[in-house]
């Protein structure tokens, strides 16, 4: 399950959509006062396509959510950790919390009508879209580099195992005996490498 965040605020028209992905479903939710997640839609990625403007806050919002896999909780409740788009004029440099619910929002597999799509799209088309120069600055290109960072850590780190593991069936058949007890031979395994 993936939980992502497109929040936009402004003294005037504020509001946070989320997003729950599951088995190539997405529920997409409507939580205008950081309080309560109303249901808007259930869609696949290929039916959202159909709508550029929910797409495209579907895709930011991956973007500014810190851990897609979680919602988090507090004393106050569940919420995403993500950075805001604040008033169109830049992004949060830290990830936030504003979006609390006041309940675990539930996952639907039960797909929306596309009348029922058409006729609340205005929901969806009413959120402020975030600026063109927001989206190309640096703060984008730094989430992705941070992004890329991640990934290359977690590479280096199997890399590192799968060395480990290697030298470790390499030599282990060269250093015990072949008529070596199963037991014993795997608890010495035990403290070289953690399977």
């Amino acid at each position: 399950m993936l939980y992502t965040c497109y929040d936009y605020h402004s003294n005037r028209n504020p509001d946070c959509l989320i997003f729950m992905t599951d088995k190539g479903i997405i529920n997409v939710y409507d939580n205008p006062t950081y309080d309560y997640a109303h249901r808007l839609f259930v869609m696949t990625e290929e039916k959202m396509k159909e709508y550029p403007d929910l797409y495209e806050k579907y895709k930011i919002s991956m973007m500014l959510t810190e851990d897609a896999t979680k919602l988090s909780e507090d004393e106050h409740g569940y919420y995403i950790s993500k950075k805001t788009i604040w008033k169109n004029l830049y992004i949060t440099q830290t990830y936030n919390s504003e979006s609390y619910m006041s309940q675990y929002p539930s996952m639907c597999y039960k797909l929306s009508e596309d009348s029922h799509i058409r006729d609340n799209m205005h929901i969806i088309e009413d959120i402020v879209m975030i600026r063109e120069r927001l989206i190309n600055n640096d703060m984008i290109n730094r989430l992705i580099l941070n992004e890329s960072k991640s990934i290359d850590e977690d590479l280096c780190d199997i890399e590192r195992e799968i060395k480990k593991m290697k030298v470790v069936s390499q030599y282990i058949p060269k250093i015990v005996p072949e008529n070596f007890p199963e037991d014993l031979k795997n608890t010495i395994l035990s403290h070289i490498y953690v399977f």
